[in-house]
Formats: C-alpha cells, sequence, structure tokens
C-alpha cells in the first residue's frame, strides 16, 4: 500500500524523510532468507547431557561446526534440557543457512554462575554471518561475577538473522548490562535485516538490565516482544547510531517501582517507526523516581531524524526530547495515550522538551491524551526551548500547571475564557440537573452528580443554569 496509507499523520514532513538502503517494507511481510536445512545437528549426538550440571561448550560448538559446513546449511537441535555453556562463547562464526532450534523455553542454554571476568553466551566474532536464526530457545546467565551478555555481536557483518520465540534473561549485576550488544564503532550498515519476534526480555534483579541494547544497525525489526523488568534503572531498549527500525506492538512491564524505569532510548537515529505499543505497571506509584515512556536523545553532530511515535500507551514522562547535542527533526508524534500517574516524587510530565542545540525542526505533536498528572505539566517546556521548532495541535492534558482554572462560575453568571488557549473544562456537576452554553450556543445538559466535559474555545464563553449546590471543574489545555 502507499505510504500515506499506512502513516496517515506523516504529512507535515513526510517529504523531509531520507529512508535508507534497506528497503522498509520488507517488514510488512518478512520473508525469512533461510530454509532450515535438511540436516538436523543433534547436540546430544555430539555428547551433550543438558542436565544442568555438565559442562556442554565442546559438544554445542561441535554441533554447529557440523551444521555450519554442511550444503545448504543445517539445523543445530537442542531436544530439551538445560545445556551449561561454562567456556563459551559459542561463536557461531561464518555461519550461513543455519538454525538453533529448541523445542521451546524447556530447552536452554545457560552460562553457569562460576569463574570471572566478562562471559556471553553467542558471538558472532569478525567473520560474516548470512542467514542465521535462533527459534524456541531459553538463553540463561545465571553468572554474578562480571558483566555479560546473552549474545554479542562483534565487528564482522550479519545479516539475515531471525530471533523467533526466544526468552533472554539473566541475573544482578552491579551496572549496565545488556540481554543483546554489538560492538561499540561497529561500521554502520554492517549489521542490517534483524528480526525479534515473540521474544521475552526478563530481568528478575534489583539493577540496571538492559532489553536490547544496539548500536549501528541498519534495518531491524521488533515485534510483539515483552521486556519484562524489576527495579532501578531499566531501559529496554537503547538504539545508538542506528537506521531504519521499526518497533510494533510490544509490551513492557514493570513489576515494582524501587527506582527509575524507562523505555527505549534512541539516539542518532534515522528512520524508526516506533507503534502499538504497551507499557504496564503491576504497582501503583514508583517509590523514588518515576518511568518513562520514549527519550528521544541526540549524540555530538549526529541528527536524529524521521521518528514516527504513534498509537502507543506510555507510562510516567511519556516522551522525552533531549536535542542539546545534535538537532532532532522531522519526528511526528500522534494518538498516543500518556498516563503520568506513576510517580509521587519525581517529576513527571506527559511530553518533555529539553535544551535544544538550535537546529532542531518539523516536530509534530499532535492528537495526543495526556493524563493523571502527579508533578509537572502536560508539556513542559525546558529552559533553552527553540520556539518554533514544534506544531502542537488537538492535544489534551490534564489540569495542566499553566492552565488552572477559576472557581465553578455562580448560576447564569458568564466566564470568559482568557486563558489564552483552547480548553476541555471537565465538571462535576454536585448541583442540582444543569444546562449549559458555549458562546450563546446551547450545550450539553448535566444531570446531578454525573460528569461532562465541554469545550470552551480560547476567548469563548461559557455559562451554566443550575438551581443549587457546588459544581466544580478542572480545565485540560492543549
Amino acid at each position: 500500500p502507499p505510504r500515506s496509507t499506512l502513516f496517515p499523520y506523516t504529512t507535515l514532513f513526510r517529504s523531509q524523510i531520507v529512508w535508507s538502503a534497506v528497503n522498509y517494507w520488507q517488514y510488512q511481510n518478512p520473508t525469512p532468507g533461510y530454509d532450515p536445512g535438511v540436516q538436523v545437528f543433534d547436540i546430544k549426538a555430539y555428547g551433550a547431557k543438558c542436565d544442568n550440571s555438565t559442562d556442554d561448550t565442546a559438544a554445542v560448538a561441535a554441533a554447529y561446526a557440523a551444521a555450519a559446513v554442511a550444503a545448504g546449511g543445517g539445523t543445530v537441535l537442542n531436544p530439551g534440557g538445560a545445556c551449561v555453556i561454562a567456556s563459551g562463547p559459542i561463536y557461531v562464526t561464518n555461519a550461513v543457512n543455519v538454525t538453533f532450534k529448541g523445542s521451546g523455553w524447556g530447552s536452554s542454554y545457560v552460562i553457569p554462575n562460576s569463574g570471572s571476568g566478562t562471559k556471553y553466551l553467542f558471538g558472532t566474532g569478525t567473520a560474516a554471518i548470512t542467514d542465521l536464526v535462533f527459534e524456541d530457545l531459553d538463553l540463561n546467565v545465571l553468572y554474578t561475577g562480571g558483566s555479560w551478555s546473552t549474545f554479542q555481536v562483534g565487528a564482522g557483518t550479519a545479516t539475515g538473522v531471525y530471533f523467533n520465540r526466544v526468552r533472554f534473561r539473566g541475573v544482578n549485576y552491579t551496572g549496565a548490562i545488556p540481554f543483546f550488544v554489538n560492538a561499540v564503532g561497529t561500521a554502520a550498515g554492517s549489521l542490517a535485516d534483524w528480526h525479534f519476534t515473540q521474544c521475552r526480555f526478563v530481568n528478575p534483579g534489583t539493577v540496571q538490565i538492559n532489553g536490547l541494547l544496539i548500536r549501528g544497525f541498519s534495518g531491524l525489526e521488533v515485534d510483539g516482544c515483552t521486556f519484562q523488568n524489576v527495579n532501578n534503572s531499566i531501559v529496554p531498549q537503547n538504539l545508538y547510531q542506528c537506521a531504519d527500525l521499526r518497533f510494533t506492538n510490544n509490551e513492557e512491564i514493570y513489576t515494582t517501582g524501587a527506582n527509575y524505569a524507562e523505555g527505549p532510548d534512541i539516539a542518532g537515529c534515522k528512520g524508526i517507526v516506533y507503534t502499538g505499543n504497551q507499557q504496564r505497571a503491576t504497582y501503583s506509584v514508583v517509590g523514588t523516581n518515576d518511568i518513562g515512556g520514549v527519550l528521544i536523545d541526540t549524540y555530538t553532530g549526529l541528527v536524529t531524524s524521521g521518528i514516527v511515535i504513534t498509537g502507543n500507551n506510555f507510562l510516567g514522562n511519556g516522551i522525552s526530547f533531549s536535542p542539546a547535542a545534535a538537532p532532532i527533526t522531522d519526528v511526528e508524534v500522534a494518538n498516543n495515550t500518556i498516563n503520568a500517574t506513576q510517580s509521587t516524587s519525581g517529576v513527571n510530565s506527559g511530553i518533555i522538551f529539553g535544551a535544544d542545540a538550535g537546529t532542531s525542526a518539523r516536530i509534530s505533536v499532535h492528537d495526543n491524551t495526556i493524563t493523571g498528572i502527579y508533578t509537572g505539566a502536560p508539556v513542559n517546556l525546558g529552559s533553552g526551548y527553540v520556539a518554533g521548532a514544534v506544531a502542537f495541535r488537538n492535544n489534551i492534558g490534564y489540569n495542566p500547571a499553566t492552565v488552572s482554572a477559576p472557581g465553578f462560575p455562580a448560576t447564569t453568571a458568564l466566564y470568559t475564557n482568557g486563558t489564552g488557549v483552547d480548553v476541555y473544562a471537565y465538571i462535576t456537576n454536585g448541583a442540582a440537573a444543569m444546562t449549559t452554553q458555549v458562546n450563546g450556543n446551547t450545550g450539553p445538559a448535566i444531570a446531578i452528580s454525573a460528569t461532562q466535559t465541554v469545550f470552551i474555545p480560547a476567548g469563548g464563553t461559557f455559562k451554566a443554569t443550575y438551581a443549587s449546590g457546588s459544581p466544580t471543574w478542572v480545565f485540560q489545555g492543549n
């Protein structure tokens, strides 16, 4: 279909978005560029015990080596059980059309809690990889003696990599530890056409664990995945220096709130579609800080541009722009719902703009609904914000600090909206039945003890007629 059909809200800046050589349309109906292969290499046939005790590193490596050289590729099968990788990683170098297959999350590869230094389950090394698949597996880290990752991408090229129904999980370690990371400084474009589908990233610990920490990708799809994190500085998806990424229908779950949690941190990237994603917390408020939705960040000298954020449900600081290091351009934020009730001590605002490097432009923020501000404001323009960089329209925020409602007018008294902005008056009728007028036109009748939202444009008038009682209202400003 034409791009305007899929993204009807990009008319303000669509002509400025530059899509890279990786064809975005491959994501609409992704066709895996691999064949599982007719040859199956069962790791138990190569000596793996999968008893959650014996070191199976050599057996798994041998099964992979056989699959890697098989004509037409091959499948490395873990039929079930926990295979300990104590002397890894398993380097999937020179992989062409190889699938690591399990029977579900009961088929596990595990880093045990022994030894020291940095540990990885799998690594790509420096060689080229094409059409590599991990499917129906559990990748688990029990190691607490140092930093770790379930999957480490080296400096080689890797294209056509698929993770289908894989669970990534790991335990505590002090510091920022990702479940998935590629080497710093990887050349842009060397990692392309990667897919994560119906995967689960689980952090049962109490320190910072990242779900996806990725750099230098060109062409990445994350669809239908769950990021389940506990406590303290959770960054499910850190996206640095990437292009052509698509995040759809994912869920972030926060199960307790000792500190800070946030969704994706997008920095120095071009061409990102983030739509249909949900944030959910199983507790009522964050104890000492707050939750964030999307942070649109920058690196010095690297413009962040071509970002579409639509149809998501966010908690806390829903969307934050931080263009201090470099400009942010060509961004659309539309039709999102932001519930900012998740903090009682940190400052939560629905949409935040920080200091601007000075050349941010073509940012459209429209048709978003912001509710439940505890502290802060629906839209918070920070010090150094450059007027004109952002176009706002049709956003509804709950009782913004800058739009205070006066006392509800006495019966038949005429109120004139002098706030300077259009407002939605949210009326709770503690009186007898009420009739209303806006600009002299009959508005909705409001029954006793009922609520009603009435639109009053800037400079417009409002009048209510009621027999007795004390109605109240708050303003939702745009």
